[in-house]
Order: structure tokens, then sequence, then C-alpha cells
């Protein structure tokens, strides 16, 4: 979460990309869900409120805490590679905005994948400014180049993160 940002606003101003996760889960029959890099919790309180089962995880203890206090969530501290939930426990794993974040992205993306269901699905948005301006060589050894957020450790294309989603056991098309 942004630094001194409005944990209410913070979540309003998502409400069109929430709308869009809902539609795509509900395309394929989702009921369990678990948000990687999760934030206060806003994302899931959408999908619970429309009858989903949800969880999820962040870094932050500060955000955890207001989203476990604010809207009464299963939230954890700590990264997707210690949630403690048996393997298979998820239908769906969402991560918005995030995976660029990961020091290793591939060990992100197998927990993920231990959390899901042997045919359960994983809903991956990733944001950059450079998409089509990076070279497929640079972005796959991860180097990011301005406008990207100084903390963005990575910058995929949709070419350069095939390759990282089938290391990390995902099928790609």
């Amino acid at each position: 979460a942004e630094e001194g940002a409005d944990p209410r606003f913070w979540g309003r101003r998502r409400t069109p990309v929430f709308e869009e996760v809902h539609r795509l889960l509900g395309r394929y029959g989702v009921h369990r869900v678990f948000d990687v890099g999760c934030a206060y919790g806003h994302l899931l309180s959408y999908l619970r409120d429309r009858g989903l089962s949800v969880a999820g995880c962040d870094l932050s203890p500060e955000v955890v805490a207001w989203g476990r206090r604010e809207l009464h969530l299963d939230l954890r501290v700590g990264s997707v590679r210690a949630v403690d939930a048996p393997a298979g426990s998820f239908d769906a794993v969402v991560c918005l905005d995030t995976l660029y974040y990961s020091p290793d992205p591939v060990t992100d993306l197998k927990a993920m994948r231990r959390l899901l269901r042997p045919d359960g699905g994983l809903l991956l948005r990733l944001r950059n400014g450079l998409v089509g301006r990076l070279r497929t060589a640079d972005a796959a050894r991860g180097l990011v180049y301005p406008p990207m957020s100084a903390e963005h450790l990575w910058g995929f294309t949709p070419r350069s993160i095939r390759p990282v989603l089938r290391r990390g056991e995902f099928a790609t098309e």
C-alpha cells in the first residue's frame, strides 16, 4: 500500500478492477480465492460480499492488521511461500500488481501453484509503463528502466513472463 494512503479511499478507487476480477473468477466457477499481495484486503472484502470464500497475505503487518480489524478478513502477514494452508485449498490465486516486487518470482509462483487445486487458476496482473519498449532479453534478465517505480525488481512483458510462469509450474496456452 502507498505510504500515508487512507485505507478506505485506497479500496474505493480500485472498484473497477475488483469488478473485472469478480467477472473473470465467475466465468470459471471459482468459489475459494487466495490473494497474494492483498494489502488491506479490499478485493477480498469485495469478493466475500459476493459470496466467495477468501483469504490473503501481504508483507506489511500494518495493512494486514487493518484488514483483519476493519474488514474482518483472514489475512496473513508474510510471503506466499510462508502461507500455512493445505495444498489445493483454493480454486484461484489472484496476484494483482505484486509479482514484479518479488526477488524470486519462480519460487513465489510455485508457492501459488501449491495452494491451488489441480485444475485451479492464477489471475495475474502485471502493469508497467514499459510493455513494448523493453527488449525481450532485458526483460528476461529483469532489468528495469525508468519510468518504472524504483521498487519494481522486474519489468515483465507478455513475452518475458511466459517462461517464468512455466518454471513456476503454470501452463501458458
